[in-house]
């Protein structure tokens, strides 16, 4: 299910082939996060400044769960995700080696952008736990 509310943008210099992976890169994020980013372009893109997960408010987050086995089990989710979330930023690294002058950005409804293969396991989750949470309503 492809959305407005994550957009996967995929710059090469090379259209074509930078069309090609973001379709290819969309394809594995559903199969993996359950959620397909809408692949939107291949053309450059300015610079805007990307956003930064916070260590200490993380921290703090984890912290301040409760014991119980719900948590448990949701901490046991994002383990999962972040591992295949991981997996992906690994692969984008590797595309990016194969095809040069290929970037990757996430950009959500909030109109936040985020470098794909700079960016930690938990800013793609957050990003695809908003598009997911805006898409059930």
């Amino acid at each position: 299910m492809a959305s407005e509310d994550l957009k996967l943008y995929v710059e090469g210099a090379d259209a074509e082939t930078a069309a090609q992976v973001a379709e290819e890169m969309a394809g594995i994020m559903a199969e993996e996060l359950g959620y397909r980013p809408e692949p939107v372009s291949s053309t450059p893109m300015k610079d805007p400044a990307t956003r930064t997960a916070d260590p200490v408010a993380v921290a703090a987050l984890i912290l301040a769960i409760p014991g119980s086995l719900l948590a448990a089990v949701d901490l046991v989710d994002r383990v999962k995700k972040t591992e295949k979330i991981e997996k992906l930023t690994e692969w984008a690294r590797k595309k990016k080696k194969t095809h040069r002058n290929i970037r990757f950005r996430l950009v959500t409804a909030k109109g936040t952008v985020i470098q794909f293969d700079m960016a930690s396991g938990a800013e793609i989750e957050e990003a695809a736990a908003e598009a997911r949470k805006i898409g059930e309503r």
